[in-house]
């Protein structure tokens, strides 16, 4: 079928089926809205008893289930989702309809505001779909926090009753696993999961390198560990390797070029615009870093001190704004919340630096310029890819010219 194409044909015949998918998906739930829509107004032409035997909606589910062969209970949702494209998001709807965003980012659009009110609805359509108009090359997680902060922004007194809500179903759950193991549940505040998961990583990365464990498991057992009151210990071949008996990894490593252990650094996207981070309520550092072998010495306590960092605007950390901030690495927090944490913080002002001529023909960025570029970007930049910004390098989008820097991909 492809002797004759060239790589380019066929890559772009990959880029035309993809929105070409869409856009029939589109129609195809533009037919289940216009069926539902004609369901309820021969379910509301009937009277009051019949109508409660079986509702448009339920009559149009069993039809759509008939007609794709599908199970009721997806076919069921299918028509909830045809139905909120329609009448909640049809900004984002008319994207889907020309192809310019695929079902899967829909998907996800429906699922993250299904709780907003219906006189808020209509702002948050708009947002978002003025949002994924500007970048096309989002990551589930970066459309997250996009979809979050539009929904976080108008109407943030109810993000802060969902917050405060939340945190009080927090719990621990232990279900028996397979092959003699289990699976721990923790759910907890946003900013105690940051520091736990930043404290996890500092214990694993104590250990030396001959270490057979992985991150992953090292990880586990600085868990463990912790939950015993005990600090974490090397299991390499070494009898003479310090780390044996119990250390402590830089915290730094842990999260990146962050600021000085035990604080939180600020971040902003906007130039000119202050932002301010913030550390938990309480020392991210556990009271008793532990290890597999025995109690823990005083000389070891206490644990790691871990960087948490939230990125918000001046005028929200000052009550100005009701913006949502972003709490690295977990995504956005209504303002009321950056407005408590920054109350112990250490705070940062960000802004872009400016063009500096100099600094603009060398090849390395400033560390003004990098900590501005991983604060506006939060992810690396290559479509789909979520990891955080702090572990990413940073280079030109315009090519370097080693040999005539001033000729293109100026450092600015």
């Amino acid at each position: 079928m492809f002797d004759n194409w060239s790589d380019a044909e066929v890559l772009a015949l990959v880029e035309d089926s993809h929105r070409q998918a869409a856009m029939v998906m589109a129609r195809k739930l533009a037919a289940i809205a216009e069926l539902l829509e004609r369901r309820i107004e021969e379910e509301l032409a009937v009277e009051a008893d019949v109508r409660s035997m079986i509702t448009g909606f339920r009559r149009t589910t069993s039809e759509v289930s008939a007609a794709m062969k599908m199970t009721p209970a997806r076919a069921r949702t299918l028509v909830g989702q045809a139905e909120a494209l329609h009448t909640r998001l049809p900004a984002v709807g008319a994207l889907l309809a020309a192809g310019e965003v695929d079902f899967d980012t829909v998907e996800l659009v429906l699922s993250r505001t299904d709780l907003v009110e219906e006189d808020l609805i209509a702002r948050v359509d708009a947002s978002v779909a003025e949002q994924l108009r500007r970048w096309q090359s989002w990551s589930r997680a970066q459309l997250i926090i996009a979809v979050d902060q539009a929904v976080t922004l108008v109407d943030a007194e109810a993000a802060k009753k969902r917050r405060v809500a939340a945190y009080d179903d927090r719990n621990v759950t232990v279900t028996t696993g397979l092959d003699g193991m289990a699976v721990v549940r923790i759910k907890i505040s946003a900013t105690e999961g940051a520091a736990t998961d930043a404290q996890l990583s500092a214990l694993a990365k104590a250990v030396c390198a001959g270490d057979p464990r992985s991150l992953k498991q090292r990880r586990a057992d600085a868990f463990v560990a912790m939950k015993d009151g005990h600090i974490l210990t090397c299991r390499c071949a070494n009898p003479d390797c310090s780390m044996r008996v119990g250390g402590l990894a830089d915290p730094a490593d842990a999260v990146g070029d962050a600021a000085e252990p035990g604080t939180a650094e600020p971040c902003t996207t906007e130039p000119g615009t202050a932002a301010t981070p913030a550390t938990p309520e309480t020392p991210a550092t556990p009271e008793t870093p532990g290890t597999s072998v025995g109690p823990v010495p005083p000389a070891f306590r206490p644990g790691p001190q871990v960087v948490v960092n939230v990125i918000a605007s001046a005028d929200t950390v000052n009550g100005a704004s009701e913006a949502p901030g972003y709490l690295c690495g977990f995504g956005v927090i209504d303002a009321a919340l950056v407005r408590e944490l920054a109350r112990e913080a250490t705070r940062r002002l960000v802004e872009h630096p400016g063009f500096d001529p100099g600094q603009a023909l060398t090849y390395r960025p400033s560390a003004a310029l990098a900590r501005y570029i991983r604060c506006r970007d939060l992810t690396c930049r290559f479509p789909g890819c979520t990891v955080p910004a702090a572990r990413c390098d940073i280079d030109h989008t315009e090519p370097f010219n080693h040999d005539d820097p001033a000729s293109g991909g100026l450092t600015v």
